[in-house]
């Protein structure tokens, strides 16, 4: 009896080792992914122990337990046959993935991310250049509003946080709220914006937000350019967000600025007269330049006078854009009068509108801008 158990107990220990050796190969816990039904099973643990076992049932049972074992391990006992005949062959030895047969050709992306993302998965993020969001965001811009600077208002322009689209539609560039002042540029929020040269008097100026996507960092300069400014040291991308104005001291125009948006409408604080008393109108097209930013078409808040000395007459106010106005939209209606209002006209990139007279002569032109509206 003594025998038995000894027996049985060596029986439950082959098996709990041919169970290892299916789930453990080369060291390391494998899947089994095949695994084949053998032919016998495994005799029940009573038939070592039962008292009534005979000694040929016993042999029998032995034998049968030996026969399942080889068909479990091979007739061999080494790790590749049991792997070859329990159906593990795509299991490879080595733990590569690169070695297993059968596998799937993509699995969910892991590690760092590339390409225009940043960070690493599951989770990554736009990376700086990024370009496909761009693309689909062609155009956009949003916050970025100037103003005169509150306590340095004649020489540093204010800009409200926000994000634009590079003019090339592959890069968003996110700004704090930031400052900057009519000095040569230099990188950082309250330095200077001015890309090349000293400030100048009397001369329009382009506010633009710059990026270096080596870096990510997002910066603004101010140009006398609208669409070439010069960019710093590795300054690649670009967006003009607004424009200002020098007076003959070199001090920034006062303005106030609406809309964050692609259409933003500026309004001088003090409106401006560009052309005064002007007796050179004429029944043929004329150009007249107002106080709109130059380089970019505008619709600039035109206000317009007409004095007549002689008789009733009439005057087109229309954009160059134009090659005639369709009527005259100011009229004098009495004899050595004058007649006034404000008409919001399309510019062309000279800072110019284009009046036309009913007569050839006897009208006097003043001209003034209130404002403009601009498309970003």
């Amino acid at each position: 009896m003594t025998l038995k158990r000894t027996l049985a107990a060596i029986a439950a220990f082959v098996v709990t080792l041919a169970l290892a050796a299916v789930l453990v190969v080369g060291g390391r816990p494998q899947p089994a992914w095949a695994q084949v039904t053998c032919p016998t099973s495994l005799p029940p643990a009573s038939n070592f122990t039962s008292a009534v076992t005979t000694q040929g049932q016993f042999k029998t049972n032995l034998t049968s337990l030996v026969a399942y074992l080889t068909c479990l391990l091979g007739t061999d006992g080494s790790t590749a046959t049991a792997k070859s005949t329990l159906g593990l062959a795509t299991v490879a030895t080595s733990g590569s993935y690169a070695d297993l047969s059968g596998k799937p050709s993509s699995l969910p992306p892991s590690g760092a991310a590339g390409g225009d993302l940043a960070g690493t998965y599951p989770n990554p993020t736009l990376a700086p250049g990024g370009g496909s969001l761009a693309s689909l965001l062609q155009g956009h811009i949003g916050g970025l509003a100037l103003s005169n600077d509150g306590s340095s208002p004649q020489t540093v322009i204010d800009t409200s946080a926000g994000v634009a689209t590079s003019d090339d539609a592959t890069t968003l560039m996110k700004l704090a709220t930031f400052t900057k002042s009519t000095a040569a540029w230099a990188a950082g929020s309250a330095n200077g914006c001015l890309d090349t040269g000293a400030i100048a008097n009397s001369t329009w100026y382009h506010l633009f937000v710059i990026e270096r996507t080596d870096t990510g960092v997002v910066d603004e300069l101010c140009s006398t350019s609208a669409t070439g400014p010069t960019l710093p040291t590795n300054y690649t991308k670009k967006r003009r967000i607004g424009s200002f104005k020098t007076d003959g001291s070199a001090h920034i125009l006062a303005f106030t600025q609406i809309g964050t948006g692609q259409t933003r409408e500026y309004a001088w604080t003090v409106a401006t007269q560009d052309v005064s008393n002007d007796t050179n109108l004429s029944n043929s097209n004329r150009l007249y330049t107002i106080n709109s930013p130059l380089g970019v078409k505008v619709l600039a808040r035109v206000q317009a006078q007409l004095i007549n000395t002689s008789n009733n007459v009439g005057m087109a106010i229309f954009s160059p854009d134009e090659t005639t106005g369709p009527f005259s939209n100011l009229k004098v209606t009495s004899t050595a009068s004058a007649s006034a209002g404000e008409y919001l006209v399309r510019t062309n990139t000279g800072s110019q509108i284009n009046l036309r007279g009913d007569a050839a002569s006897n009208n006097t032109v003043n001209l003034g801008c209130a404002g403009w509206i601009d498309f970003i």
